[in-house]
C-alpha cells in the first residue's frame, strides 16, 4: 500500500500543471498610472482542507483562512500575490469571496483533477486581466520544500499602463546546501525573466524569497535580478517577526528579518517608486509586504 501511496505522489510531484485562470468581461474602472501590490505567506498547508475533503472543508469553519480574505476585501490594491496558498479549498473559496475586487486570478495546478492538491502553492489575484501566463519550476530542490514544485509563476497585467509581474517562493531553511539551492533557483529566475514576455515592459518580482539582508550573498542576488535595493516606511523593518508574530513562535530563536520582497526591474526607467512598507498584521506567520509604484507613459 505505501508503494502505491508513493507512486501515486511521485506521478502528482512531477505531473505536467497546467495554468487555472478566471476572467471576467466585467473590468474595474480605475484608470491611473499609480499601482499598488501586495505580496504575503498565506502558510496554508493544511492538506485535510484540499484533498479528499476538498468539497466539505468549504462548509467548515477556519478563522484565519476568513482573516486573511477580510484583511484581502479592505484593501485597495491593483495585483495580490500569495504564497503557500497549498489549500486547494482555499484558492478556490479566495477566488470565489474576491470576484467582485479581482476577477483576474492565476494559479497552476495538476492537469489531472485527482492530484490538484499537489501545487506550488502560488497565486496570482488582478483587478486588471492577467495575459501570458508562465511557470518555471526550480530544478532543484531539497528538505521539505522538495515534496512541492516550487518556483515562479509569471503574468503580464493588462493595465493601463502594462507592467509584468512574478509571484516566487524560494528554497527555505538554513545551510549553506539550502543556500546553495536558493541561489540556484535566483538564476533559473532570471533566465526566465529574461526569455518572458516583452523585454520594454518594467517588471514587477514578489514573493518570499527566503532571502535577507543578512545573507552574504543577498546583494549579489540583486545584481543577478537587475533590481535595486528599496527603503521599507515605518518602524516595522521585518515581514518575518518570531518576537512578535505568534504565528510565528514555533520558530524560536530565529532573527526579524525581512523575507519576503517587491523587486523592480525596469531597464527603460518607467517606473517611480512611492512606497513600501510591511504591513504589521498577525494573519499568517509573515507580515503582508506591500508596494506603490507609478508607470510613466
Amino acid at each position: 500500500m505505501f508503494l502505491i501511496l508513493y507512486a501515486l505522489y511521485r506521478y502528482a510531484r512531477f505531473a505536467k500543471r497546467v495554468p487555472y485562470t478566471t476572467h471576467s468581461p466585467k473590468r474595474i474602472n480605475t484608470e491611473t498610472a499609480t499601482y499598488s501590490v501586495l505580496s504575503l505567506n498565506v502558510k496554508m498547508i493544511d492538506w485535510y482542507t484540499a484533498w479528499p475533503s476538498r468539497w466539505l472543508s468549504k462548509f467548515i469553519p477556519h478563522k484565519r483562512r476568513d482573516k486573511i480574505i477580510e484583511f484581502l476585501e479592505r484593501g485597495q490594491h491593483d495585483v495580490v500575490l500569495l504564497q503557500e496558498a497549498f489549500s486547494v479549498a482555499f484558492q478556490d473559496i479566495v477566488i470565489k469571496r474576491l470576484r467582485h475586487m479581482y476577477p483576474h486570478t492565476l494559479v497552476y495546478r495538476p492537469k489531472t483533477p485527482l492530484f490538484r492538491w499537489i501545487n506550488n502553492g502560488l497565486m496570482i489575484l488582478s483587478k486588471y486581466p492577467l495575459n501570458n501566463p508562465s511557470l518555471t519550476e526550480y530544478s532543484k530542490l531539497t528538505d521539505a520544500d522538495s515534496w512541492v514544485p516550487k518556483g515562479a509563476v509569471m503574468a503580464t497585467v493588462d493595465s493601463p499602463q502594462p507592467f509584468k509581474v512574478l509571484n516566487t517562493h524560494t528554497q527555505a531553511f538554513e545551510g549553506w546546501l539550502n543556500d546553495k539551492i536558493r541561489i540556484n533557483g535566483v538564476t533559473e529566475m532570471r533566465k526566465a525573466i529574461e526569455s518572458y514576455g516583452d523585454p520594454q515592459l518594467p517588471f514587477v518580482l514578489g514573493g518570499d524569497f527566503n532571502i535577507s539582508r543578512r545573507h552574504g550573498y543577498f546583494r549579489a542576488i540583486l545584481r543577478v535580478l537587475k533590481v535595486p535595493l528599496y527603503k521599507l516606511e515605518g518602524a516595522l523593518q521585518y515581514s518575518w517577526d518570531p518576537e512578535g508574530n505568534p504565528l510565528c513562535s514555533y520558530e524560536h530563536g530565529a532573527e526579524q528579518e525581512t523575507l519576503d520582497w517587491i523587486f523592480i526591474r525596469d531597464i527603460t526607467k518607467k517606473i517611480t517608486h512611492k512606497a513600501a512598507r510591511v504591513i504589521p498584521i498577525s494573519i499568517s506567520d509573515h507580515y503582508p509586504v506591500e508596494r506603490t509604484f507609478s508607470i510613466a507613459e
